[in-house]
């Protein structure tokens, strides 16, 4: 049989699941590798070698230092979030009745709750660099993610539980997810910015406490739209 005659006879959902193979692991792979190196790195190296705070972003020592339990938490449940919102939008995709969905989406959403909740303490310690008036630009930035990032997850939340809506559900998982996939994307900022060197480092990684995630809420927007107007969403909640 060729591989067209192949193709046109796969079930739509065999199609989809073969499409979606490298989007699959573009979400699936960066999240855990967040998740497991930088969990790491906060979650048991720096406790137990403090003296790599002093090398691992030096700029932020005094954070790892004083805020140590808002930060552990902020980026254990934030670790847990990233993993679990990536298996479920995958999942979501691939194979609708997935019986587990359910109380994994639950998980993450305990989990972005309380990485948020955390993230808003740790907003106002995160490095300001040298940027004029960087600490307003670098904490109401972070400040104004986890707002949005509580925000949508409310909305998809609601949706589900009480409006009883899964394209809506879906729409705002997406988003929201967006803004948990920003913890990779910030990490691709940051290796640029020291690629660039100290200088410019130290001035403009206070804008990525907006440039960081911004730009993930625009794309997980778009890509929510495209979905819902194309009907995937509507026909999405059909089959489950």
């Amino acid at each position: 049989m060729s591989r067209t005659a192949a193709g046109a006879g796969a079930t739509p959902r065999a199609r989809i699941r073969h499409a979606g193979s490298a989007p699959t692991w573009l979400i699936i792979a960066p999240s855990i590798l967040v998740a497991v190196v930088f969990g790491s790195i906060h979650l048991i190296v720096i406790p137990l070698f403090p003296v790599v705070a002093q090398y691992y972003f030096a700029q932020q020592s005094t954070t790892f230092s004083e805020e140590s339990v808002a930060l552990s938490l902020h980026i254990f449940f934030g670790s847990i979030a990233i993993v679990t919102g990536a298996i479920n939008v995958v999942t979501a995709a691939s194979d609708r009745r997935l019986r587990h969905h359910r109380a994994i989406g639950w998980t993450y959403a305990g989990s972005v709750a309380i990485s948020a909740a955390f993230g808003i303490v740790v907003a106002f310690h995160a490095y300001a660099g040298t940027l004029p008036g960087g600490r307003a630009v670098v904490t109401s930035g972070f400040l104004t993610l986890a707002a949005c990032w509580i925000g949508t997850l409310v909305l998809a939340v609601h949706a589900m539980a009480v409006r009883r809506s899964m394209p809506a559900h879906r729409f705002w998982m997406t988003v929201n997810f967006s803004l948990t996939f920003a913890a990779a994307v910030l990490r691709v900022w940051v290796g640029a910015l020291l690629v660039a060197g100290t200088g410019a480092f130290d001035l403009l990684y206070p804008t990525l406490g907006w440039v960081g995630w911004v730009p993930n809420l625009i794309v997980g927007a778009v890509i929510a739209r495209r979905l819902h107007a194309t009907g995937r969403l509507r026909r999405a909640s059909k089959t489950e």
